[in-house]
């Protein structure tokens, strides 16, 4: 399995340090890839060459599925294998998934697939992740949320099986708006997670809200912990 970490994780070093030696710090770290969500004023072309330049895969982007056209220049530019619409907006389920997949359609053509990503509002009545997975829509779920949620993120993993192309991350401490703790140190069963999610997926993506500790502190330490239980 490789790891992945997602941009809004690393906003405090961008807004501090830079672009440039945010991606050169969670390179060092050891992360093999990014997720971004921000373009941060660069253009296509710049922001592929920095990533590039720190030896970072750009391995998905978070565009919402009504935006991919208008964004088909950092879909090709970043070469990324998925495209993640981030946010669930609450319309008609079937409007939905003509959307994600139209806009599916529409990134096959730059070589990415369309994933949705989840909050906890897919699971307000049932489990609209489950109508995505049965309309041919791979997922990106989030376990902390699916957890938020008052579900069980190991459980939902083997629901949706196959279609999860992406694990994202997210250790659960005392609050939604309190720290995460260190990836394994939280509540969330993580070597569980993980080995529910292993048959279907090689890449784990972390995205960080709220730091306990250093941020470089944090992601040494939640790195080795993934590593170790995505090798179990």
């Amino acid at each position: 399995m490789k790891f992945d970490i997602q941009s809004y994780s690393i906003r405090e070093l961008i807004q501090t340090d830079g672009l440039e030696k945010a991606l050169a710090t969670i390179a060092a770290v050891g992360f093999d890839g990014i997720e971004y969500c921000d373009f941060y004023g660069y253009t296509p072309q710049e922001l592929a060459a920095r990533t590039a330049a720190a030896g970072l895969e750009s391995i998905s982007v978070h565009i919402g599925a009504d935006a991919v056209q208008a964004n088909a220049a950092y879909i090709e530019a970043l070469g990324v294998r998925y495209v993640v619409d981030p946010w669930d907006d609450g319309r008609e389920i079937e409007t939905y998934i003509r959307t994600l997949t139209e806009a599916d359609a529409f990134c096959r053509t730059y070589g990415a697939e369309v994933l949705h990503h989840n909050h906890f509002q897919e699971y307000n009545d049932g489990d609209r992740m489950a109508a995505f997975r049965a309309a041919g829509i791979g997922l990106e779920p989030d376990v902390f949320w699916i957890a938020e949620a008052g579900l069980d993120p190991v459980q939902k993993l083997t629901e949706y099986g196959a279609a999860t192309k992406l694990l994202h991350v997210k250790e659960m401490g005392e609050g939604r708006k309190c720290p995460n703790p260190i990836v394994g140190e939280g509540k969330l069963d993580m070597p569980a997670i993980f080995r529910a999610a292993a048959p279907f997926t090689d890449r784990a993506v972390l995205e960080v809200g709220i730091y306990p500790c250093p941020i470089v502190e944090y992601l040494e330490k939640s790195l080795r912990n993934m590593r170790r239980f995505a090798s179990v």
